[in-house]
């Protein structure tokens, strides 16, 4: 059976990936992004976070939905391309991640 591809920012890509994807993808999150406090961070910022710490590529979509998933207020749902997160600025992803550009 042939997998209709979806376009990349549909949240649905999260059911595609393949189970280790999927629960390597929520653990990180619990790991490195922490909700409260924050500022607004888009999705595919995240992913590209994400991909820069793991080396690891998921697509906007099923970063959009791990982070649904893993319990994250989404700002606008209804935007199609990039959903924005609250996440706090000393999260460990963040604090890595721009330390690592300066």
């Amino acid at each position: 059976m042939k997998i209709k591809k979806l376009p990349t920012d549909n949240p649905s890509n999260f059911y595609l990936e393949q189970e280790e994807t999927k629960e390597h993808l929520l653990s990180w999150i619990k790991e490195n992004l922490v909700e409260r406090g924050g500022s607004w961070r888009g999705s595919y910022e995240l992913k590209e976070i994400y991909g820069s710490m793991t080396g690891k590529y998921v697509s906007n979509g099923t970063m959009k939905e791990a982070m649904r998933l893993s319990g994250f207020k989404v700002q606008d749902e209804i935007e199609l391309k990039n959903w924005g997160f609250k996440i706090n600025k000393n999260s460990p992803a963040i604090q890595r991640f721009y330390k690592s550009r300066s």
